[in-house]
């Protein structure tokens, strides 16, 4: 019994299929997490009147040829609060079809715009880029997608509402 080339090779590029691993919902970025990190893992932290606890002075990050500072908001006081959104600021004055092209590259086409802001709506994080936000600079929020008031907040900021 003879058998082709085709027939040995079949189980070879199924297995490659059966193994190909599927990508994670984006949550974040570089080592913070939302809903994973916890305060313990931020820099300089400081609790908030709003019931949040801000850390400061993170590790920057390079994103489309711009330095961005990292600013990490936890919900609660105690060091193992969850991470509940990730700023990114890119200091003025910004390139937005830079930053617009970068984040395109690394999370597709935009789930929708308003006002200044692009989003992405992830299962694990909804993205809103202000591009550019009041001020001149550029930001990118990594919001947790239940908290809803929060991304109204951002959508009627980049909306130009007071």
């Amino acid at each position: 019994m003879r058998l082709s080339v085709a027939a040995l090779l079949l189980p070879v590029a199924l297995a490659g299929v059966a193994c190909k691993k599927k990508e994670a919902p984006i949550d974040g970025i570089g080592p913070w997490h939302l809903g994973k990190s916890t305060a313990s893992e931020g820099t300089i932290c400081q609790p908030q009147e709003s019931g949040l606890t801000w850390c400061s002075h993170n590790p920057e990050m390079m994103i489309a040829e711009h330095r961005a500072t990292v600013d990490l908001y936890f919900r609660g006081h105690e060091p193992t609060a969850p991470l509940v959104e990730i700023l990114l600021a890119l200091s003025a004055p910004c390139n937005p079809e830079a930053i617009d092209k970068w984040l395109t590259h690394r999370l597709g086409p935009a789930s929708r715009s308003s006002g200044r802001a692009i989003l992405w709506d992830g299962k694990a994080a909804v993205i809103i880029a202000m591009l550019p936000a009041p001020g001149g600079e550029c930001r990118i929020h990594f919001v947790a997608p239940e908290d809803g008031a929060r991304r109204a907040a951002l959508e009627k900021e980049a909306a130009g509402a007071p």
